[in-house]
């Protein structure tokens, strides 16, 4: 199964250098590198968008990215470098941009200090994950000429029934404060958005209906197959452009009938797909938010999951139905400083 997250920090913005040709050359010897933490475990692959289209300018000033500021040695490039190709938890870091290898996962921002994400993109973090990690904001773009404002995070909750065997409830509340003084132009462009089911008279999300999937993942599929490096030995990458891609609401027996599926979803999973195939979110893409209009309005309904592959023939992938989630969310925001604690349902 793959799930769907990878998820800039200071020091990688400071040490990044050109792209790097997309080759297999020998790993840097003693240049100082980026960091990723160790990989987490395979038995899903993190989502990124597949199939999508460049999002338009302004068009998701929710959509936030959880980033890494931890550091790695010129020793752990080696040895990932040793790693067989299609080894799930090699990650190719001397290949990559700095901004590839410090994301990790989408988020959505729900009120100026509160941010939504999976509970994966915390639980499958090795260490202190509020040392760890950062929110940018503000900003559609999170290359080296993309701007955005840094936040902390100060205290986080994890929904808690989830766990990786399950994987439903898969959500998390992060809470935000400023890291330093951020950039006022794009503190200003971030725009939280509601969430389906807080105001009287929300149209109960249904099956059929058309939803939007945003984030900054991998923009093809893997083959099918572990590992980053496509069949033909291509290196599977994602843009520093927010993707967005139309999705289509399915029948959650849709999913259940997949084996991989089977006994795996409840009331707060949404089965969705694309019904001319090929479109889905992908590696790097968990935790990022799926909108549904609604008059004017656009109101968030789901949170990138987990899924089988990317964009495979007949394959959905699974989201978050945030809208039954209401008063966890509410509950959740009562949690202490200082900690990432889990929280059960009112």
């Amino acid at each position: 199964m793959i799930f769907r997250a990878l998820s800039l920090m200071l020091a990688i913005l400071v040490m990044a250098g050109p792209a790097l040709a997309q080759q297999t050359p020998s790993p840097p010897a003693q240049t100082p590198v980026p960091t990723q933490a160790p990989p987490p475990p395979p038995e899903s692959v993190f989502g990124r968008i597949v199939g999508g289209i460049d999002a338009p300018a302004g068009s998701a000033p929710w959509q936030v990215e959880i980033f890494s500021v931890a550091t790695f040695t010129t020793t752990d490039v080696a040895n990932d470098f040793k790693l067989r190709d299609r080894d799930p938890n090699k990650r190719f870091y001397w290949l990559k941009e700095p901004w590839e290898s410090a994301h990790r996962c989408g988020g959505v921002l729900i009120a100026a200090d509160w941010v939504v994400t999976a509970a994966h993109c915390i639980t499958r973090t090795p260490g202190d994950f509020l040392a760890m990690r950062r929110i940018r904001l503000g900003t559609q773009n999170i290359g080296p000429e993309g701007t955005g404002a840094v936040f902390r995070i100060d205290r986080a909750a994890i929904h808690a029934r989830y766990s990786k065997t399950l994987e439903t409830s898969d959500i998390a509340l992060l809470h935000i404060v400023p890291d330093g003084t951020p950039d006022p132009v794009a503190v200003a462009r971030a725009k939280p958005i509601r969430v389906i089911g807080s105001k009287r008279g929300d149209r109960p999300l249904g099956d059929l209906q058309d939803v939007i999937v945003t984030g900054w993942g991998l923009t093809k599929q893997a083959d099918g197959t572990p590992g980053q490096r496509a069949a033909n030995g291509s290196l599977n990458r994602s843009t520093p452009r927010l993707q967005q891609v139309s999705l289509t609401i399915l029948p959650t027996e849709r999913c259940e009938a997949i084996a991989d599926y089977k006994g795996k979803l409840d009331a707060t999973s949404i089965c969705a797909g694309s019904v001319e195939g090929a479109k889905d979110s992908c590696q790097g893409d968990s935790g990022g938010p799926m909108t549904r209009a609604q008059g004017s309005e656009m109101v968030l309904v789901g949170l990138v999951s987990w899924g089988v592959g990317c964009a495979l023939p007949q394959t959905p992938g699974i989201y978050t139905r945030v809208g039954a989630l209401t008063s966890w969310i509410a509950k959740a925001k009562k949690v202490p400083p200082g900690k990432v604690t889990r929280v059960d349902m009112p």
